[in-house]
């Protein structure tokens, strides 16, 4: 009897931290800077213990904050904590993501974090059929420096000299970031797919195709949500051969494309131009609205 009185009593307490998370009283969940506490949360006596109680409950329960920038290296789960929770902060995300070019050699969020959002990536983006056939290798610092090398030694010798000083600057600028992505396809779940799915064998080569761009937009609008800026570049096949060499990657890889990233030099962002964009019109057709 008294463990049953025990038990009950758990999920009466429980119940009413949810009730109250569910009715906004608690402090919000994974807020560094939480707000005082109002009358109404004093005269229910929650404190920090119920409010670090229901910032794992709502964990569980999936009130989540949406993604943001930060340079905190004590921050939640990025995989099934950081989701965007409304349409309005997904779209934020989307419209946040240009190509920023003017980069440096830091990083606002720690490499454990980076990490964090990559593994996101690897786990939960999705792929045809569930093939799982993107690979990701990431390059910080130095190893992204000698990346970037690689590539400016093996177009030093194709790039006439006159034309060098363009292709040299723009090296230069990818060099200058703090790391790079670079995001391969691994053929054999795709063969496997091929002879497992014959009717669709010769559709398997694009999917993967999709897959590898579906990781690609992922991180890098993640990436710049948590503050840092990206471009994206496919200077494949040149350096495939080098990099396969030096941080023994799978010769039967595929590189796809590189994305580079550091923190954006002061004013790179606000000193983006404006996008163009086509009529809406004609580019989308809704119809039984």
């Amino acid at each position: 009897m008294p463990n049953r009185i025990q038990a009950g009593a758990i999920i009466a307490l429980a119940s009413a931290i949810i009730a109250l998370v569910l009715a906004g009283w608690l402090i919000t969940p994974f807020d560094d800077n939480p707000a005082p506490l109002s009358d109404m949360q004093k005269s229910l006596g929650v404190g920090p213990r119920v409010s670090q109680l229901a910032r794992q409950l709502a964990g569980v329960a999936g009130l989540q904050n949406p993604l943001t920038s930060s340079t905190s290296t004590a921050q939640p789960s990025f995989s099934h904590r950081n989701n965007f929770n409304t349409t309005s902060s997904f779209k934020e995300a989307v419209q946040h993501r240009r190509s920023i070019y003017q980069l440096t050699k830091k990083s606002p969020i720690a490499d454990d974090r980076i990490k964090e959002i990559l593994t996101t990536a690897i786990e939960d983006v999705p792929s045809s059929f569930n093939s799982q056939s993107a690979r990701l290798v990431v390059l910080l610092k130095e190893e992204h420096t000698k990346f970037w090398d690689i590539v400016t030694e093996i177009l030093k010798a194709l790039v006439p000299e006159d034309k060098w000083k363009h292709t040299g600057d723009r090296l230069d600028g990818f060099k200058n970031a703090y790391g790079t992505v670079l995001f391969y396809e691994d053929p054999d779940p795709i063969h496997d797919l091929q002879k497992k799915f014959p009717e669709y064998a010769d559709k398997f080569p694009q999917w993967s195709e999709h897959t590898s761009a579906m990781h690609q937009y992922m991180l890098w609008t993640a990436f710049e949500s948590e503050g840092l800026g990206c471009n994206l570049q496919h200077y494949n096949p040149l350096p495939d051969e080098r990099a396969a060499a030096e941080w023994k990657i799978p010769l039967e890889w595929s590189l796809k494309a590189q994305l580079v990233f550091g923190e954006p030099q002061e004013g790179a962002r606000e000193g983006l131009a404006e996008k163009s964009r086509k009529p809406v019109e004609d580019r989308l057709k809704i119809y039984g609205m």
